[in-house]
């Protein structure tokens, strides 16, 4: 049996705090605690919460851009960790991403062809033909006329810049992407033809997603499985059907609460209470427990970890598994 496409192990992300004069560290910010996920060739894993919960973060520990204070990670089957930064450059080009705000990902300076041929510049040893037509190609790919590619990225929609930050990251012929809320910040008519347009690059070109965003109807329309991360953790984990029809942590339970229904006798729900706490200072035991309509008194002392309730379903929570 061949090895998932990615293959995240334990890994952590835990920020000094430093004050005073000298700079000394007062306290520690646990961004990522101990996640563990895998996404295999052809899919996609959804990565769903509140703002603030890490999703970010994660991400960028998985590409290391920023470096995990512990953890593996390994991409089609070869480690991303213990390696030097030119080897892991490397193994990584057929592992991109694509950013939330893509004015602030892109440099105004540079023309469209500029951005898009940028990766392959990087790389070296390619011919200025080959760089025009990989180019011409990845906009074409996009729904971009290769036209665009003289223009700068202040002369185009919102949309438009977005399907430039895909190009780009389709350019060096990914086998995964990591799509960090890459249409949270477009009119909803532009998300659905950004969305569509993600899906048929899945059935064309069998790439996968890593596909991160706080909007329910977004993570269900784009998932095969989905994933839901709170304060650092992954509370309940799997396929888009359990996850979405059955959920059971009750953190998941709040959250497909909070979207609106048609429903003209809708359900008594579980609500959640209160504002995500802050990461500096985490509740001891569960740290939903302060917020979660269903707490009990062990939960204040009791760290619970995700176990199997169904075959694809993982839930860290021992109300909802009992």
């Amino acid at each position: 049996m061949s090895p998932p496409l990615l293959k995240v192990e334990a890994i952590s992300k835990s920020f000094p705090l430093r004050a005073g004069v000298l700079g000394r560290v007062k306290h520690h910010l646990q961004a990522v605690d101990q996640i563990s996920l895998t996404v295999e060739a052809n899919q996609t894993l959804g990565l769903v919460g509140e703002s603030g919960s890490g999703k970010s973060t994660l991400a960028r520990l998985i590409l290391h851009l920023i470096q995990p204070t512990a953890g593996k990670v390994w991409f089609e089957g070869q480690p991303l960790h213990d390696i030097s930064y030119k080897e892991r450059l490397r193994r990584r080009k057929g592992l991109q991403m694509i950013f939330q705000d893509p004015l602030d990902s892109l440099n105004a300076r540079w023309t469209i062809g500029q951005l898009v041929a940028e990766p392959l510049l990087i790389e070296k040893g390619h011919s200025r033909q080959k760089i025009d037509y990989e180019v011409d190609q990845a906009l074409e790919r996009v729904g971009l006329p290769s036209q665009n590619k003289h223009r700068y990225p202040h002369e185009l929609s919102g949309g438009q810049r977005q399907r430039v930050g895909i190009a780009r990251a389709l350019i060096m012929g990914p086998r995964l992407i990591l799509a960090d809320e890459p249409v949270s910040a477009l009119d909803v008519s532009v998300q659905a033809q950004i969305l569509n347009l993600l899906q048929e690059l899945q059935a064309d070109m069998g790439v996968s997603f890593l596909f991160i965003a706080h909007d329910i109807h977004v993570i269900r329309f784009m998932s095969d499985r989905i994933a839901v991360m709170y304060m650092g953790k992954i509370v309940e984990i799997g396929s888009q059907e359990e996850v979405t029809n059955n959920p059971k942590h009750p953190y998941t339970v709040g959250l497909w609460a909070s979207v609106p229904s048609l429903d003209p006798q809708p359900q008594e729900v579980q609500v959640i209470k209160g504002e995500i706490p802050s990461l500096i200072h985490i509740p001891m035991g569960c740290a939903f427990h302060p917020r979660c309509p269903v707490a009990q008194e062990s939960c204040k002392s009791f760290t619970p970890v995700l176990q199997n309730i169904a075959e694809d379903h993982q839930v860290a929570c021992p109300v909802a598994v009992v």
